[in-house]
C-alpha cells in the first residue's frame, strides 16, 4: 500500500482483519511525506504486526526529519514502537525506541514515545533521554499547525561536555574555558513557523570553574542559579526579558571586578527590552543586593556593535555601598597596578550617579565616615565625611560639596583635621572659601583649588597655595631620614594637575643648615602610580658645612657651601639623571677646616682619589685648613661624570689645601659608577651613628 497521505485509518485497521475470519500478522506501509507546522517527515516506511499480548507494534524508518532550529535536519530515524496505538484521529508509538543516524544527536538508541492527531495535525514527541553531546536531555516537544513548544531537562551534567554540547549544536567557537563543575538545565521553549517566541530557562550552576583566554572573566567554585524569561510577538519586534541571578558560594571576576561570594552572596534582577536587531539593549529596571556590600538600583541602555558593547545612558541610587566590601570586590581590580591597589577601607556611601554617552551627568553622594589606607604611609585618610554634589546640567545656583576629615598620611607626612566647601557648575568645581591644613607644627593654607573638565576623564586641577613653616626634623624624620635642623616653607603658585602630571609654578624654599634650600619646576608624573617619574631643578645657598656635616656624620668640615641640581630626573624615587655642582662660595669668608676623617672619606667617595700630603706629620694633626673644596658630577644612566672645583696635573681637586700643614685631595677617576658612589657614601654616613650634637672624632 503506497499512499500520499495516510488519512484512511480504518482501511489501515480493516486489513488486518480479512472477511474469512482469519488473521494478518502483519502489514507494511509507505507514506512520501507528512509534514506540520514547523516539521516535516519525508520517506515513511511503517510495518504494523500483531504483538505477543495481542496488541499493535510498529517498526518505522523515515528517511529524513527536518525540525525548527536549532536542531535543523535529521539524517535517517529508525522507531521500533512495542505498543501502537491507531484510532480515527491519532497514531500513538508507546514504549519506544529509536536511533537517528546523520544528525546532530548521539548515534545510539534511545527511548521515546511519540504521538500524531491527524485532526489537529499536531504530533509530540518526548524522550527521557534523548542522547546528545554525551549527555541526556529529557525533551517533551510538540509541533502543531502555527506552533510548536519544547520542554528541555539536564541535571547534573559535566559542565565542560554541556558547553561543548552548546558549542556544536549553535555552531559557535566557546567564549569560555569550563574546566569544573556540574550544571542542571530546566527550559519552556515556544515559537511558530517563523522562529523563536518564548523562552524560559533556569540554569543551576554548582562548583563551576571557567575563564575567557584574555583573563578578564573567571570562577572557581561558583553555585548560583540564573533564570532567564524572553518574549517577542514577531520576528521583527522586540525582546522583553526578565534576568535574575543567584549566586550563593564561590568566587566570581569579572574585570575590574572581583565578587567573593562565600563571604557575600549576591542577587542581581533586570528586566527590559532588546531591539529586534539586538543593537539596543533597554535595562528598564535593574536590582542588586550584594549581601553586606551593596545595594543598588537603577536602569541603563546599552548600545552593541560588531565587537563592541557601549554605555549609552545610565543612571544607579546606591543605597548603601559599604567599605572593605565595596573596595575589596568592585574597586580593587581597578585600581591593579596603580599606588591605590591594597588599601585597607572603611566607612559607607549612598546617593545616585547618571553617565550618558560614556560621560559623567550627575553625582549625588553622602560619604559617612570613610577611611583609607595604603599600609605604606604614602596616603592615607581617616574619617571622611560629607556630601559631593555635581552635575553637568547647569542649575540656577552653582551646587555645593563639603568634605571634612578627621586626618591622614601623604608620603609619610601627617596632616590634621579640616573642613573645604566647594561650588560647583557643569564642568567645573572650585574651593569656596579658604582651607587650612595642619601639617605637623606649621600648616598649608590653600587659597584657589580648582578643576575644569569634569566629568570628561581628564580633568585639569589648578593649585595656589603657600606651605606655613614646619621643622625640617619632623618632616625627614617622618621620611626615614636623619632630623634635619631649621625650617620649610614655601609658596605653591600655579600648582596644576592635567593628564596625570602634577607641575609646579613657583617653588619650595627650605631655611635649613642656616642656609637655604630651593625647589622649582617641580613635574611629577603619576604621582600616585607604581612608577611615578619626577623632575625638578635645585639649588643651595650658604650652607654650614658644619651643621651639615654634624648630622650626618661623614666627618666634620667647616665652612660654606653653594650648589645646584640642574635637570633632576628620578623614577620610583631614584635618581637617573642630573647635573650636580656643590663648591665652596667664591666670597666665603668663614672659618675653613677639614678633619682627617673627612679627607678620608672624600678620597674613598672620588673613585680613586688620593691625599698629597705636604709633611711627615700628618698623624699628629685632627683638622687642616683648606682653601676651597667641591665636587661635580653629571650623571647619565649608571654613569657620573666627576670633575671638582679646578683642574690637577692628572686629575681634579676635590679639597684645595692652604697653610701648614696642607694637603690637597685629587681625584683622578672620570667616571664613576653611580650605584657604587652611592653604595660609598651610605658607608661613609652608616660608619658612625646619625648625630644633631658636634662631632668629636677620634683619629
Amino acid at each position: 500500500m503506497n499512499l500520499k497521505r495516510c488519512w484512511l485509518v480504518p482501511l489501515c485497521f480493516g486489513v488486518l482483519l480479512p472477511p474469512d475470519g482469519g488473521t494478518v500478522e502483519s502489514l507494511e506501509l509507505a507514506v512520501e511525506a507528512l509534514e506540520g507546522a514547523g516539521w516535516s517527515a519525508d520517506g515513511i516506511e511503517v510495518r504494523l504486526r500483531v504483538g505477543e499480548d495481542g496488541g499493535l507494534a510498529a517498526s518505522i524508518r523515515i528517511v529524513g526529519v527536518l525540525l525548527p532550529a536549532p536542531l535543523g535536519g535529521l539524517g535517517t530515524v529508525e522507531l521500533r514502537c512495542d505498543s501502537v496505538v491507531l484510532t480515527a484521529t491519532t497514531y500513538r508509538c508507546e514504549n519506544g525506541r529509536a536511533k537517528v543516524r546523520e544528525s546532530p544527536l548521539d548515534e545510539r538508541a534511545f527511548p521515546v514515545r511519540a504521538a500524531y492527531d491527524r485532526a489537529g495535525g499536531r504530533l509530540a514527541i518526548a524522550s527521557p533521554g534523548l542522547p546528545f553531546g554525551g549527555l541526556e536531555w529529557s525533551v517533551d516537544a510538540d509541533w502543531s499547525p502555527g506552533a510548536w513548544r519544547a520542554e528541555v531537562g539536564l541535571e547534573g551534567a559535566d559542565a565542560a561536555v554541556f558547553q561543548a554540547a552548546a558549542v556544536s549544536l549553535l555552531d559557535t567557537p566557546a567564549p569560555l574555558e569550563i574546566f569544573g563543575g556540574s550544571i542542571g538545565l530546566t527550559a519552556d521553549v515556544r515559537g511558530d513557523a517563523d522562529g523563536l517566541r518564548a523562552l524560559r530557562a533556569t540554569v543551576t550552576l554548582a562548583d563551576l570553574g571557567l575563564s575567557n583566554e584574555a583573563g578578564t572573566v573567571a570562577a572557581e567554585d561558583l553555585d548560583a542559579t540564573i533564570t532567564v524569561t524572553a518574549e517577542t510577538g514577531a520576528t521583527d519586534e522586540p525582546i522583553d526579558y526578565r534576568l535574575a541571578i543567584a549566586a550563593v558560594d564561590g568566587e566570581a571576576y569579572l574585570e575590574p571586578a572581583y565578587l567573593n561570594v562565600s563571604a557575600s552572596p549576591l542577587e542581581l534582577e533586570a528586566a527590559g527590552r532588546i531591539d529586534a536587531g539586538g543593537g539596543r539593549i533597554e535595562i528598564a529596571a535593574a536590582r542588586l543586593e550584594h549581601r553586606g556590600v551593596l545595594q543598588a538600583d537603577g536602569s541603563a541602555v546599552l548600545i552593541r556593535g560588531d565587537d563592541t558593547l557601549a554605555l549609552e545612558e545610565a543612571e544607579f541610587a546606591v543605597t548603601e555601598a559599604v567599605f572593605p566590601g565595596v573596595y575589596a570586590n568592585y574597586l580593587q581590580g581597578f585600581l591593579t597596578g596603580t599606588a591605590l591597589a591594597k588599601l585597607e577601607t572603611a566607612g559607607r556611601v549612598n546617593g545616585t550617579v547618571r553617565l550618558a554617552r560614556g560621560r559623567l551627568e550627575r553625582v549625588d553622594l553622602a560619604i559617612q565616615h570613610l577611611d583609607a589606607d595604603d599600609g605604606e604611609e604614602r596616603l592615607a585618610f581617616y574619617g571622611v565625611t560629607g556630601r559631593i554634589d555635581w552635575s553637568r546640567e547647569a542649575a540656577a545656583t552653582p551646587r555645593t560639596s563639603r568634605l571634612a576629615w578627621n586626618g591622614g598620611f601623604l608620603y609619610a607626612i601627617g596632616f590634621g583635621a579640616g573642613e573645604a566647601r566647594f561650588r560647583s557648575t557643569p564642568g567645573h568645581v572650585s574651593l569656596d572659601g579658604g582651607l587650612r591644613v595642619p601639617v605637623l607644627d606649621g600648616a598649608l593654607v590653600v587659597d584657589t583649588l580648582e578643576a575644569a573638565g569634569i566629568g570628561t576623564g581628564e580633568p585639569n586641577v589648578a593649585f595656589d597655595a603657600r606651605l606655613e613653616p614646619v621643622s625640617l626634623g619632623r618632616v625627614t624624620t617622618a621620611i626615614g631620614w636623619p632630623a634635619l635642623p631649621g625650617k620649610l616653607s614655601g609658596e605653591l603658585p600655579l600648582l596644576s594637575v592635567s593628564e596625570g602630571e602634577l607641575t609646579l609654578g613657583g617653588g619650595l624654599t627650605a631655611r635649613v643648615f642656616d642656609g637655604i634650600v630651593r625647589i622649582s619646576d617641580l613635574r611629577i608624573e603619576q604621582p600616585f602610580g607604581t612608577n611615578p617619574k619626577t623632575a625638578a631643578d635645585v639649588t643651595m645657598d650658604n650652607l654650614d658645612l658644619g651643621l651639615v656635616t654634624d648630622v650626618f656624620t661623614f666627618g666634620r668640615i667647616e665652612g660654606r657651601l653653594d650648589g645646584s641640581i640642574s635637570g633632576l630626573r628620578m623614577l620610583r624615587g631614584r635618581p637617573v639623571a642630573f647635573d650636580a655642582d656643590f663648591y665652596t662660595p667664591p666670597d666665603d669668608d668663614s672659618r675653613h677646616r677639614i678633619s682627617r676623617r673627612a679627607l678620608s672619606n672624600i678620597s674613598e667617595i672620588a673613585g680613586g682619589g688620593t691625599a698629597l700630603l705636604s709633611s711627615g706629620f700628618l698623624s699628629l694633626f685632627k683638622e687642616f685648613r683648606y682653601d676651597t673644596l667641591g665636587i661635580s658630577c653629571t650623571l647619565e644612566g649608571d654613569v657620573c661624570q666627576m670633575s671638582g672645583v679646578r683642574p690637577a696635573e692628572n686629575g681634579y681637586y676635590l679639597v684645595k689645601g692652604t697653610g701648614l700643614p696642607r694637603i690637597d685631595v685629587i681625584g683622578h677617576a672620570r667616571e664613576v659608577n653611580w650605584p657604587r658612589l652611592l653604595a660609598q657614601i651610605s658607608e661613609a654616613i652608616r660608619s658612625r651613628e646619625v648625630s644633631t650634637t658636634p662631632q668629636n672624632e677620634e683619629e
